[in-house]
């Protein structure tokens, strides 16, 4: 059976390969073969320190992909619900689990739905925050090494409400 399935993944992936693109964002399109993607859960309980005002029932999901090559990261989808008040903010940070640690990429919440939003060398902050790794793609072995969290803060958690560290 193992066989079979090898088979027809390559099949897919030949007549994928056949098919044209009319359009003119070939710069746009992402092989999604050449990234690792993290899906992750935000929860109050990640948060560090805890806020004593957020929700016990707020949550989160993110998707998280880096590039194989170390060009991107893109948090493909970020959802949230029963948060304790307005969303003021989001942010991936580098800090391992249990740790506090410094914003590297601020995300854009006011944009409903979410869109995704890419962040490359270019958007690394300069200068970089102590604790940080010192360029983006030593940042990108810290986002596969799960030494990295995403997290949503609202008015009135204003450190953050859910967390999700990112592996």
């Amino acid at each position: 059976m193992r066989t079979f399935g090898n088979v027809m993944f390559v099949m897919a992936a030949v007549l994928v390969a056949g098919c044209g693109d009319d359009d003119d964002d070939d710069d746009d399109i992402i092989d999604n073969n050449n990234v690792t993607t993290f899906d992750v859960t935000l929860t109050p309980s990640q948060e560090t320190p805890p806020c004593p005002a957020a929700n016990p029932n707020a949550t989160g999901t993110a998707s998280i992909s880096v590039a194989d090559n170390d060009e991107f990261i893109r948090v493909n989808q970020l959802t949230f619900t029963n948060l304790s008040s307005p969303v003021t903010a989001a942010h991936i940070h580098q800090a391992p689990p249990g740790v506090a640690g410094p914003i590297v990429f601020p995300i854009d919440v006011n944009v409903v739905p979410f869109a995704t939003v890419a962040f490359d060398a270019a958007d690394f902050p300069n200068p970089v925050p102590e604790g940080v790794a010192p360029n983006f793609v030593a940042f990108t072995d810290a986002v596969r090494a799960g030494d990295t969290y995403i997290n949503v803060h609202t008015e009135a958690c204003p450190d953050g409400e859910i967390r999700a560290q990112i592996e």
